[in-house]
């Protein structure tokens, strides 16, 4: 049994795909999936799929759910005992591995031990192979009640720090060209968030694109401004404060005695503590 809930939901065995049902049915199952080896309460599987206004037939119909799903697993010999009726609930018996989405997360644990063995290339290496295994959010398409959405919204965020942490790993492995494409993607999709923006205005500057990384802080700042009405975090105004520095440093005095601009200058390298990139302290533990 193979259960896929990134960028969709699917239950397969073998190469046969299962027709998983109607909506609320899809629902039941989506919060036995996510309560794995748990016995989940009907009252539960009811707060999930009418979480304000329950009708009178709230009970039968849950039961009617489970049994309709049983019975579709049960047709295949790999489904027997699958789905299991206990004691005011029901309880699905599926190993984490065979749940694309608990899978992903384990082997990320699994590449942050490797990183604190000191071993990062084989935490690079690992993570590098799992992230087209997140194909778009867990349970698209599946109606969502408080308990599912608190789930993907925690999915997506352990997503959003495995991205960073690879790109960490790229940076300290200087391959800066495959730290930049996880970075934009992730910052174009969440504009403010920090954490990758001080992972791409650094990979830009180790680039030699200091210009295009105080480029990101501004616009950065500007949509903070607009959306919240806060500015940058300290660790963002500091490192755009020493990169306007740095090319301050860089750039040659004109014959007049002035500054000239020049943004080739600025990818030379720099000697300013913070970004030069000898001091790694900002890199995912």
């Amino acid at each position: 049994m193979k259960i896929e809930v990134l960028g969709g939901f699917r239950v397969s065995f073998g190469s046969s795909e299962v027709d998983l049902g109607t909506p609320k049915q899809r629902t039941v199952l989506a919060k036995l999936v996510m309560s794995p080896s748990r016995t989940v309460a009907i009252e539960e599987l009811i707060d999930e799929i009418w979480p304000d206004d329950p009708p009178r037939s709230a009970v039968p119909n849950v039961r009617t759910y489970a049994a309709n799903l049983r019975r579709t697993f049960e047709a295949h010999d790999a489904g027997q005992g699958v789905l299991i009726r206990q004691r005011g609930g029901y309880q699905l018996e599926v190993a984490t591995d065979d749940v694309d989405l608990f899978h992903f997360l384990d082997q990320v644990e699994r590449a942050r031990q490797f990183n604190l063995r000191d071993d990062p290339e084989s935490a690079r290496s690992l993570l590098s192979r799992m992230m087209p295994l997140w194909c778009g959010p867990p349970l698209l398409g599946v109606p969502l009640g408080a308990s599912l959405a608190a789930h993907v919204a925690a999915a997506q965020e352990q997503h959003l720090l495995a991205v960073e942490f690879l790109a960490g790993l790229h940076l300290a492995a200087d391959r800066v060209e495959e730290a930049l494409p996880l970075l934009w993607r992730t910052v174009a999709a969440h504009p403010i968030r920090e954490p990758a923006l001080l992972l791409l205005m650094r990979a830009l500057h180790r680039r030699g694109d200091v210009a295009g990384a105080i480029s990101v802080f501004r616009s950065a700042a500007r949509t903070m401004r607009a959306e919240l009405d806060v500015e940058p975090g300290s660790d963002l105004r500091r490192l755009h404060h020493e990169m306007i520095g740095h090319r301050a440093a860089v750039v040659p005095a004109s014959p007049s005695g002035g500054s000239g601009r020049s943004d080739k200058s600025s990818a030379g390298t720099s000697t300013r503590p913070g970004i030069d990139g000898t001091d790694w302290d900002w890199l995912p533990s």
